[in-house]
């Protein structure tokens, strides 16, 4: 027993150890975290209930109240969720048949794919939106084809076709790859179970894969919707200058350095910021949900010294 005892303290010792050491090593991590994250936030929620006059700071909560009681400002924050949401479904659209795809390919195949897949985040964000706007713009690619097929030279710029194709091809990898990895997880031997019970592949595929597949769909469009939510590069580049394609992320962009006011642009970004914690406790919760649902649910069984009475009172209720 002594002998026992002394190798759990010694398991307890080096599970200290080992804690302590891998706690050590992610402090860097935390303070970047701090200092990068946390801190400015703070200053944002700050400045989002001050207001300065006459070089005193003043508690307030006027840069709330007056964007609450814009209507444009529901008009730009509303619209810039509406793209948003398209955006994730078109990703989920096209995502989820490459996903699919790439699951059942061999591993060199694979390899070759989630290189393309990944290629294209090597390059700066700005860059890949110009280029798009290049493509786009009257003189491009777009528009020569176009010149070519008879309908003359058009700049796709400005419309609601080249918002949404830019913000897909930004986000969809992050969609495809959480899609790929759930994928990966799922056993085949559960397809072929399915399939020796006389399932089709369409009834194993909606029964058991797309079901069992459905936390990498969450995950996804969590890394989606939310990035494309508070777009910023996208939108500047492609609304090409045109004010009905204002969106929140260029808005608290324009509060802070055109307007010089940051307490207005605090304020908006405290407000998104709580629509985007909403967002993700309702995402999380539906994960949470998807999963319950998934789990065998518990047999119900009679007490084995339960009386007649009991018993026939249980098989009546059940």
């Amino acid at each position: 027993m002594a002998f026992r005892n002394s190798n759990i303290r010694r398991d307890k010792v080096q599970f200290k150890v080992k804690f302590s050491f891998f706690s050590s090593l992610s402090f860097p991590f935390l303070l970047i975290l701090f200092f990068l994250v946390v801190l400015p936030f703070f200053f944002i929620a700050f400045y989002s209930f001050v207001n300065v006059r006459n070089n005193n700071i003043y508690l307030t909560i006027d840069n709330f109240a007056r964007f609450l009681s814009t209507p444009g400002f529901y008009k730009v924050l509303g619209r810039s969720l509406w793209y948003a949401v398209i955006c994730t479904v078109i990703c989920i659209i096209l995502a989820y048949p490459f996903a699919y795809f790439m699951s059942k390919c061999g591993d060199r195949m694979r390899n070759v794919m989630n290189m393309l897949i990944t290629l294209p985040m090597w390059t700066n964000l700005l860059l890949r939106v110009v280029a798009w706007k290049q493509i786009l713009d009257e003189g491009g690619l777009f528009s020569t084809i176009l010149n070519l097929l008879g309908f003359g030279e058009h700049t796709l710029l400005g419309t609601d076709f080249a918002v949404i194709l830019v913000m897909v091809y930004v986000y969809l990898p992050f969609m495809i790859l959480p899609i790929y990895n759930q994928l990966l997880k799922i056993h085949k031997n559960l397809k072929e179970a399915s399939m020796d019970l006389g399932a089709s592949s369409f009834k194993t595929f909606f029964k058991i894969i797309f079901p069992l597949s459905m936390p990498g769909v969450i995950s996804g469009f969590t890394m989606v919707f939310l990035p494309a939510a508070t777009s910023l590069i996208v939108p500047r580049y492609m609304s090409n200058g045109d004010p009905s394609f204002t969106f929140i992320g260029p808005m608290i962009e324009s509060f802070f350095i055109n307007a010089n006011n940051r307490y207005a642009g605090s304020a908006i970004a405290v407000i998104l910021a709580i629509v985007i914690v909403v967002s993700t406790y309702i995402i999380n919760k539906a994960d949470r949900t998807v999963v319950k649902d998934r789990l065998p649910k518990p047999a119900k069984t009679v007490n084995p010294i339960a009386t007649d009475e009991e018993r026939a009172a249980y098989e009546k209720k059940n």
